[in-house]
């Protein structure tokens, strides 16, 4: 089992980071140890004769990107939030699968790979919400019209789930509330926060996550 970390333990360098081997110096010289020149995808495969429809979840690798495990999601969102203050356009550092457990904590892939829009990430990462009949094109076009109202960005996604962000002080919080409540009903039915909760979330800009069961 590779060995995962919990937080950074230097501040971030001030000098724009222009490339995936830029981005792996930065976070080898923040863990102290060595980046994956990889990263996890996962993808529904169809199983079975072609008169079934059956598919089951394989990971895969993508060898065009770099990654990291990192220990608890609420400090590799904070991560990723602090590395894009440093990064180029073009370069994007975002939360990529869960890979395994800790006791209570998920260790999670901070992943860095070329896109030239946050929304990559999602489509990358094959977000859908079968159980919701929302494909991954619906779940991006829907992304897109929350990001160009709220100003939200995108930290990270997997193939049920999208990590999102909003800016402190959002106007009319509720407004987007109610959007995420009905784009994503399993955030507020199976969640441990209530709407005013919520509420309370997106207007200090902390980090949600969206999923689908």
């Amino acid at each position: 089992m590779e060995a995962a970390d919990s937080g950074p333990t230097v501040t971030t360098n001030p000098t724009a980071i222009t490339s995936l081997t830029e981005a792996a110096d930065w976070l080898s010289e923040t863990f102290r140890r060595t980046v994956r020149p990889y990263s996890s995808v996962d993808r529904w495969v169809s199983k079975g004769p072609p008169h079934v429809d059956y598919a089951e979840l394989e990971r895969i690798r993508d060898d065009e990107s770099i990654s990291i495990k990192v220990v608890r999601e609420d400090a590799a969102r904070e991560l990723v939030r602090e590395m894009r203050e440093v990064c180029a356009p073009g370069i994007v550092p975002f939360l990529g699968v869960t890979t395994q457990r800790r006791l209570c904590h998920s260790i999670v892939e901070l992943v860095v790979k070329e896109f030239s829009d946050e929304l990559d990430i999602v489509r990358h990462m094959g977000t859908s919400a079968g159980n919701y009949r929302l494909k991954n094109s619906d779940i991006i076009a829907e992304l897109s019209a929350l990001r160009d109202e709220s100003g939200m960005s995108i930290l990270g996604a997997a193939h049920n789930r999208c990590d999102i962000a909003t800016p402190p002080g959002l106007d009319k919080p509720w407004r987007l509330m109610d959007r995420l409540d009905a784009f994503c009903p399993d955030l507020l039915s199976q969640g441990s926060c209530s709407r005013q909760d919520l509420v309370a979330i997106l207007s200090r800009g902390e980090a949600i996550c969206l999923w689908w069961d």
